[in-house]
């Protein structure tokens, strides 16, 4: 029974310090990389779940020592330093102050199409049956 809950307990544990080395290793590459360019997608793609891997196995190699709950806490208190302090100093949520979205609608009224003599006979001639 008492391997059983330490078991689970870890498991959590490293379900969180998992997060945590992702949430940091994706903010790296999107700082550095941007979103968009070539070396941003081989950074999403394969150095993030290299990071999370390796900082896995750093844990799990910690385990004999008795360290790995200290090595595993630093990702989680890196995330929760960089939470305080845009709470605190940078006055917004993690995620921003979403900003005010202004559409701006195309208007045909604005911009009349312009048509050939053609085009405006055709046209007429349909307003006049009433089709248009």
């Amino acid at each position: 029974m008492e391997f059983g809950f330490k078991f689970f307990v870890f498991i959590v544990f490293m379900s969180l310090v998992s997060f945590a080395v992702a949430y940091l290793a994706y903010a790296m590459v999107v700082k550095y990389w941007g979103k968009e360019s070539s070396k941003a997608k081989f950074g999403q793609y394969i150095i993030v779940p290299a990071i999370i891997v390796f900082y896995n196995m750093i844990i799990f190699r910690s385990i004999e020592s008795g360290y790995h709950w200290m090595i595993g806490s630093i990702p989680l208190l890196l995330v929760g330093g960089l939470a305080i302090y845009y709470y605190f100093f940078e006055n917004r949520a993690i995620g921003g102050e979403p900003e005010e979205i202004k559409y701006d609608y195309y208007d045909p009224k604005d911009n009349p199409k312009k048509r050939s003599k053609k085009s405006e006979r055709i046209h007429e001639a349909r307003r006049k049956r009433g089709r248009e």
